[in-house]
């Protein structure tokens, strides 16, 4: 079965049992099984990948192919809840335009409240990692302020035995300076 291809139709009654659109970001497809084989097949038919966990396997397809292929699944569906659910999927992601004034104050409000989290997500974050990096950088001030005073006086000592060999080579310091000059 390895090798096999699938047809639309045998995935579209495949997806009404399994499958599921993403809730994040961005619009994509999800089908979840026990036995990855057969989402293998799904994935050398549709593309996509497969990710292996515990119990279970993912198969996921994001983007315009999972757009392409969720418009021409709902062509194939016969289950009304679960076509339903992509077109509204479909609809908050911006992929198809809302059929009525109820389904675009649906879409206003998922933005909305999508924005708010994310904000309020990243906002939260960044505080966090902000106390992360203080807390850190007050841990080891100590040892970041003696490696800079020993990376300054390493460099003094460097710049010194440079300046020493200069003086005991003049004839190589004017053979440079030439051949600077000459370039």
């Amino acid at each position: 079965m390895s090798n096999s291809k699938l047809s639309i139709d045998w995935l579209a009654g495949f997806y009404e049992g399994d499958g599921y659109p993403h809730s994040g970001r961005s619009f994509g497809l999800h089908v979840c099984q026990k036995d990855r084989e057969v989402l293998d097949i799904i994935q050398n038919t549709y593309n996509g990948k497969v990710y292996a966990f515990k119990n279970y396997s993912d198969w996921q397809l994001f983007g315009k192919p999972a757009v392409d292929l969720a418009l021409n699944l709902i062509e194939h569906m016969h289950h009304p809840g679960k076509i339903e659910q992509l077109k509204k999927s479909l609809i908050i992601k911006g992929h198809i335009e809302p059929r009525s004034e109820e389904e675009r104050i649906q879409v206003a409000e998922h933005k909305k409240k999508t924005q708010t989290y994310y904000k309020t997500y990243h906002e939260r974050h960044k505080e966090e990692q902000q106390a992360r990096l203080k807390k850190h950088y007050d841990e080891n001030k100590e040892k970041y302020a003696i490696n800079n005073k020993t990376r300054y006086e390493k460099r003094k000592e460097e710049a010194k035995q440079i300046r020493e060999y200069m003086k005991q080579h003049p004839e190589l310091v004017e053979a440079l300076k030439n051949e600077v000059s000459n370039l």
